[in-house]
């Protein structure tokens, strides 16, 4: 019992200072891991039924920003080293992510058909981004204020550009219907690839890793600190990028059909015009650089009863690749996280947040059970790219992580 009474004093006097993210070992080794997915077009519940009805004018009318996939994986390791005044680690993390967006006029033409001589156009947009990451943060005091400082050293292994491809479709006044689809393929990737003398086809090239390491790119972070009172606590970050990853290979293809129907009057299987084309996969030396996304905002940390009960808020903006060729205004995006942080006799926690954050609305629930020298974090959530749809079986995520220290 003395035992027990005197870590939690420890612990007391260790987190005495109010701040953000208080540190609860004074030597930590971490990893974990998570994945999310999300779809806005229908439900679990829509979907598990013996007989499934489609309502395309409902999904017209609710989708507003078309449809939307996102996929997320990543999984990290870590160890730090935490003092009073001081701290230090080294981080390892490989994160990747996606999405695709199509544009809602194909429900509509589904709900409403193709108004006869006119033109309607379906727009699709995808990107997909997978980074080997490597930071270093170290945090220090300077008076009140605490300062951590994160540099970290990004290599880009697989990165499609925010493209867009194109369909149309046009009801001609004679009953025909013609369809055309044009959708461009590129992968940017770390991976070097080769042709063989006696043929078109794309092989897997003798590429080390070293050199794969070498065409990485440098950011920095920064999050500082006060302690506005003892409860209160004030923060600023950001993440800067500062040198471009590289990728210096392209593999490319393109995807093109046409198909013109007879009109219904005599509708023939046989006089259905189709022309089809996928070019092979051409593997050429190109290079494009990526960054990281660039981040700024604040956030605040609100504790009523000392550590035991945190509110938390965040908000902020973000730049998916500055400065790179496919920046648009699709890859300016804001984020705000919104979460309450219960624990209970320094054993175990509840938090629960809602947040926006790579375009994507989440509500998550995580339990901690920390056993001292041991940790185990588990959360769960439910997440969409849209709002309304994201309190809905439509998306979900899940994490686990384990920590070892004392």
């Amino acid at each position: 019992m003395k035992k027990i009474f005197f870590a939690i004093l420890l612990i007391s006097a260790f987190s005495t200072f109010a701040e953000l993210y208080p540190s609860k070992r004074y030597v930590e080794f971490g990893l974990g891991a998570g994945a999310g997915f999300s779809e806005n077009l229908a439900d679990v519940s829509e979907i598990m039924k013996k007989e499934i009805v489609i309502d395309f004018n409902k999904l017209y009318s609710s989708m507003r920003k078309g449809f939307i996939v996102t996929g997320s994986v990543n999984a990290e390791t870590y160890l730090d080293f935490n003092f009073r005044n001081f701290g230090f680690g080294i981080h390892n993390k490989v994160n990747t992510s996606g999405r695709m967006n199509i544009s809602r006029d194909l429900l509509g033409i589904f709900a409403n058909g193709i108004q006869a001589g006119k033109k309607t156009s379906v727009d699709m947009n995808f990107w997909f981004q997978s980074f080997l990451e490597t930071s270093a943060p170290v945090y220090f005091k300077i008076f009140n204020f605490k300062v951590k400082v994160t540099p970290t050293y990004f290599v880009p292994l697989v990165y499609v550009p925010d493209v867009s491809a194109n369909a149309s479709f046009v009801n001609n006044s004679d009953g025909t219907t013609e369809a055309n689809i044009n959708i461009p393929i590129e992968i940017y990737t770390a991976q070097r690839f080769g042709t063989s003398d006696d043929s078109d086809t794309v092989f897997i090239d003798d590429y080390y890793i070293t050199d794969v390491l070498k065409n990485g790119g440098f950011d920095l972070g920064v999050l500082v600190e006060y302690p506005f009172t003892r409860k209160l606590d004030l923060g600023a970050y950001a993440n800067i990028p500062i040198v471009p990853g590289r990728l210096k290979g392209k593999l490319s293809s393109s995807l093109r059909e046409s198909v013109k129907m007879p009109s219904l009057i005599d509708f023939d299987d046989d006089k259905i015009e189709t022309d089809y084309e996928m070019s092979d996969f051409e593997y050429t030396e190109d290079l494009y650089y990526v960054n990281r996304p660039l981040r700024f905002g604040a956030e605040i940390a609100y504790r009523p009863w000392r550590n035991w009960l945190t509110l938390r808020a965040k908000a902020g903006l973000a730049f998916r690749n500055p400065f790179g060729k496919d920046f648009n205004l699709r890859s300016f995006y804001p984020e705000y996280d919104f979460g309450v942080d219960l624990v209970l006799f320094y054993v175990l926690g509840l938090s629960l947040h809602t947040e926006y954050t790579q375009q994507i609305f989440a509500h998550t629930f995580q339990l901690m059970l920390n056993a001292r020298v041991f940790e185990l974090d588990v959360s769960a959530g439910l997440c969409n790219s849209d709002f309304t749809k994201s309190f809905r079986m439509q998306g979900a995520r899940a994490a686990v992580a384990v920590k070892f220290g004392f």
